[in-house]
């Protein structure tokens, strides 16, 4: 009986890893947020258990625009990584979060502070999720 309730124990933690590790390769592909004449793009080119890379970019008809990888981590329904970015020839980084929603993601926003070269959120359970946009399923990523 004792050999039974482990081998379910161990049978139970096996599938529930792998319905979040699936959960998350579901997340692989392009997505696109309009707002006004500006197009954001989020390409998940790659999931490995939890963590994620992606493409981004964020093309804006009036100000600068940005394109580079995000490399984060998805848990919770909660994209968090690093964006390494490209934007008007100079090299940044900043946090970027997304929250999944029932069709694609929000992008997180809130305050912010810079350090060296890396913005991040002050305090990123504060970040509020802007979804007057969305980022839905595309196939209209930049390659």
């Amino acid at each position: 009986m004792k050999r039974l309730v482990a081998g379910l124990v161990g049978l139970t933690l096996i599938l529930t890893s792998c319905g979040s590790t699936s959960e998350a390769k579901a997340l692989t592909g392009c997505y696109e947020a309009t707002l006004a004449a500006d197009h954001y793009f989020l390409n998940i080119i790659n999931v490995d258990g939890n963590n994620v890379e992606a493409l981004v970019a964020f093309n804006n008809a009036q100000k600068d625009s940005s394109h580079g990888t995000f490399i984060a981590a998805y848990n919770n329904q909660i994209l968090k990584g690093i964006f390494d970015f490209q934007s008007e020839g100079m090299a940044s980084s900043r946090e970027l979060i997304f929250k999944k929603s029932a069709r694609g993601f929000y992008e997180g926003f809130g305050e912010v502070q810079v350090n060296g070269n890396l913005e991040s959120f002050k305090d990123p359970k504060k970040v509020t999720w802007d979804t007057s946009y969305e980022f839905l399923p595309s196939t209209a990523c930049p390659k």
